[in-house]
């Protein structure tokens, strides 16, 4: 399957999008900033480090370590101050887009929501009926 001719979204270059949707230079600089944080949280004293402290001590942005982690990259069973914010609220995450807070916040809303349209609908629009024709 042939690649797509595309401007990379970091750095403005025209690539060929095949795996990736960034340029090789992009790529390579990606993979060389995770690296560099790998190797400082992998270090014994490290491991309890938060995302900003990580930012002091690599100068990797904030953004990127974010990245890595919700691309679970790095793991956080295993770098457990490695938070980043809900979607929703800005309150701390480890996994996913939404705390615990804000899903469960959202799914009763919609619960509340879909209850309201079912019951504001007249019994005859939530049944099916057919037409009987008989022969006369």
């Amino acid at each position: 399957m042939p690649g797509e001719l595309k401007n990379c979204p970091r750095c403005g270059a025209v690539f060929v999008q095949a795996l990736r949707s960034i340029c090789t230079d992009c790529f390579h600089e990606e993979e060389k900033d995770f690296q560099m944080v790998y190797d400082y949280i992998r270090k014994r004293e490290n491991r309890q480090a938060t995302v900003t402290a990580v930012v002091e001590a690599t100068g990797v942005a904030h953004e990127r370590i974010t990245q890595f982690v919700k691309e679970k990259r790095l793991l956080t069973t295993h770098f457990p101050n490695l938070h980043y914010k809900c979607d929703r609220c800005g309150g701390s995450l480890q996994q996913g887009r939404l705390c615990d807070g804000c899903r469960t916040s959202l799914h009763k809303e919609w619960q509340r929501v879909d209850e309201k349209s079912t019951q504001d609908d007249p019994p005859e629009s939530r049944t099916y009926y057919s037409l009987k024709r008989g022969k006369k």
